[in-house]
């Protein structure tokens, strides 16, 4: 089983990082008129992305949190649960603000725009120390252990699984009949010899004149 919420936790975390690059960049170009202001919409749609990632990996983590607590103190996961709630937290206050500086007074919202941009690095500082703390509990404190030996068995061999029918011919192998042969047939149909008869061993193979290799020797010898 491979676990979901470390991928998806990470979605959010990525984007908190780019956040203030992004901010800053939409500031400096609104500011030196390169960009309108509803350039501004391109932080808030990547904003609104990092909130619904956010809030998807917290569930995910609580989804997978019963099976980790068998390995890990619920302490742990207890800590590092509250600081992602936080981190989410941030994030839509974040958002919300920079929702309102699109409808607000353009000298207003010069202002608003940098405090966001600045107010993005406390987000992205809780993040990576939510990130800390799920490494910990993988890692240190043995949370990966939940999903060892969880993988689905392989498949071994090619031979059919009894009472299935997993031949591709309309007229799949009989299992029963295999492991039960006829006993119409004699056994020397099927080994040559039978056991009361057979030769011994290997010697007593190469000294039975009854095989036809020894009346092929005995043609060449008459021609």
């Amino acid at each position: 089983m491979v676990p979901l919420h470390p991928f998806l936790a990470h979605i959010p975390l990525v984007l908190a990082l780019f956040m203030p690059v992004i901010l800053f960049s939409l500031v400096i170009l609104i500011a030196k008129g390169k960009l309108s202001e509803k350039g501004w919409w391109v932080g808030v749609i990547t904003q609104s992305c990092l909130v619904v990632f956010a809030y998807i990996a917290l569930s995910s983590g609580e989804g997978e949190e019963d099976l980790v607590a068998q390995f890990v103190s619920k302490r742990f996961i207890g800590q590092h649960e509250n600081m992602a709630e936080v981190f989410s937290g941030l994030s839509v206050i974040l958002l919300g603000v920079m929702i309102v500086i699109n409808y607000v007074k353009e000298n207003l919202a010069k202002k608003l725009r940098v405090l966001a941009a600045v107010f993005s690095f406390i987000p992205l500082g809780v993040g990576l120390y939510v990130g800390m703390l799920g490494g910990e509990i993988a890692y240190a404190h043995g949370g990966a252990e939940a999903y060892y030996g969880m993988e689905e068995p392989e498949t071994m061999g090619i031979l059919p699984t009894p009472g299935m029918n997993t031949s591709e011919s309309d007229y799949p192998v009989n299992e029963l009949e295999l492991n039960n042969p006829d006993p119409a047939y004699p056994d020397d149909e099927y080994q040559g010899y039978d056991n009361d008869q057979g030769p011994d061993s290997y010697e007593d193979y190469q000294e039975d004149e009854s095989f036809p290799e020894y009346e092929e020797d005995r043609t060449y010898e008459a021609e």
